[in-house]
């Protein structure tokens, strides 16, 4: 294990959190469950999220108005571009994918990590990950 790195991820891990928090404030919504999805390789960063209320998935662009979404959606990215850094800084193998999920009530974070690059490896994009991923919530299979 290299010393400060678990810290420093998930420092990093939690900021990508409360920004979701703080979207769902600044747009006056509230969510169960928010579901941050983060991906980064060598040539592309994304950052997306949806919030589940009762059995119904919210996204950021039916809470807020663009530009908030905007905002959320870039700040996200600088998000992950930390992530990538800690790993750096920690020489660290940096994952491509990141699935967090907040359940807002318990406070209960889960995540998961992916090493293999989605787009390289599996022939998808970063969005059909997302939208898979969404599919499996509204299943009931988090995922």
């Amino acid at each position: 294990m290299i010393v400060g790195f678990e810290d420093a991820f998930m420092d990093v891990q939690s900021e990508i959190i409360s920004l979701c928090l703080e979207f769902l404030e600044l747009t006056g919504q509230d969510a169960d469950e928010i579901y941050a999805y983060a991906y980064q390789n060598e040539h592309e960063t994304m950052f997306n999220a949806f919030f589940k209320k009762d059995d119904t998935i919210l996204y950021p662009g039916k809470l807020g108005s663009e530009e908030q979404s905007d905002t959320f959606l870039h700040v996200g990215i600088e998000d992950v571009q930390k992530l990538v850094a800690v790993c750096k800084k920690y020489e660290h193998k940096c994952p491509n994918e990141c699935k967090l999920i907040y359940h807002v009530t318990s406070k209960q974070f889960d995540a998961k990590y992916e090493y293999t690059d989605c787009v390289a490896e599996r022939g998808m994009s970063p969005v059909e990950v997302l939208m898979e991923w969404k599919k499996e919530i509204e299943r009931g299979n988090p995922s």
